[in-house]
């Protein structure tokens, strides 16, 4: 599955900036189900920010949706899933995206009590689909799970 869209050295240079402020970064598949376990070896920890996403406005979301499911479904529930057995009190911060309010915002400046509907895109789909699975991860096993709205996101 490619996703190729950008250089790797941009990347590569923002993670420089964050080790130096003692970041512990992971370079490693979402959706890899032993990857959170793996890092309980490793390391403990009580917050989780994932920030992992594809752009809204990339070519790939139409020309290869599937893609967009892996990114948004696939890894998101690899996360979650671990942390229901491990500590249901750890808190989880993820990224969605102001696409989920769709085509018509009912106000301006878009605020949180702004219907989710009218999805104009692939993208806006996919991530309103990761903010209902997120609510039932929340609802059923009492995760501490708060998710972002972010207008524009970088992602390399």
């Amino acid at each position: 599955m490619p996703l190729s869209l950008y250089n790797p050295s941009l990347k590569h240079a923002c993670w420089a900036l964050l080790l130096c402020t003692g970041v512990f970064i992971i370079n490693g598949n979402l959706s890899d189900p032993n990857l959170f376990n793996k890092l309980l070896d490793i390391v403990s920890f009580t917050h989780v920010l994932r920030l992992a996403s594809l752009p809204a406005d990339a070519p790939l979301g139409h020309l290869n949706p599937a893609v967009f499911a892996y990114v948004d479904v696939e890894a998101l529930i690899s996360l979650f899933k671990p942390a229901c057995a491990i500590d249901s009190s750890s808190t989880i911060i993820w990224v969605s995206s102001t696409f989920v309010y769709g085509l018509n915002p009912t106000s301006t400046p878009i605020v949180e009590s702004n219907p989710i509907d009218h999805l104009a895109t692939l993208f806006a789909s996919g991530k309103n689909t990761t903010e209902e699975i997120a609510y039932a991860y929340r609802y059923t096993y009492g995760l501490s799970i708060t998710t972002l709205h972010l207008f524009t996101d970088y992602n390399p």
